[in-house]
């Protein structure tokens, strides 16, 4: 039994000291573009330029690829429920961009999403004792947000992406390097 042990430890052990590479962006999360006779550092770039005239650049990786922006907040109305859209207040959105640029052939695959992500912090707040263990009121001030800040306690909930920036970010990308 005990060799049996060991022989599950050392396997489990080989297996995270060898890691993984991390796998390129599955096409179901990234809108796509392939680029032909450009090189990545090229891409990576245009994308850099191209991502910083609407946003904040967060993360810079060219050995990745990867640039990923700060969170932009502004309000709008509801579409996915129009009555509390038309009635309601606006809500607090989000939304940020992530750009992946890697080698392909003679070319490159850039990888682009904008994710909209909303502000669920009054739902969330509203149902959090739903799924208390007790009905008792026995939490205490640091149960009820008081050691926290605001910007802690706050809920996102991914909403959608905005392909329409997607599309125009991939666009500005491409005319950007025609023109070069």
């Amino acid at each position: 039994m005990k060799r049996v042990r060991l022989a599950v430890v050392a396997i489990v052990l080989a297996v995270g000291a060898v890691g993984c590479e991390s796998p390129a962006p599955r096409s179901g999360s990234y809108t796509p573009q392939r680029l032909r006779a450009v090189t990545p550092a090229e891409a990576f770039a245009a994308a850099e330029q191209v991502l910083s005239e609407d946003f904040q650049i967060a993360t810079r990786d060219p050995s990745l690829g990867l640039l990923r922006t700060a969170h932009v907040e502004s309000r709008e109305r509801s579409a996915d429920q129009p009555i509390r859209g038309t009635l309601g207040s606006p809500k607090r959105v989000r939304k940020y961009s992530e750009v992946r640029i890697e080698p392909a052939g003679d070319g490159v695959n850039v990888w682009c999403k904008v994710v909209v992500e909303e502000n669920q912090s009054d739902a969330y707040r509203m149902f959090h004792q739903e799924h208390a263990l007790s009905d008792i009121p026995s939490d205490t001030p640091a149960d009820r947000e008081g050691g926290t800040t605001a910007a802690q306690n706050t809920v996102w909930k991914v909403k959608r992406r905005d392909r329409a920036m997607e599309r125009q970010i991939r666009r500005s990308i491409r005319n950007l390097l025609v023109e070069s």
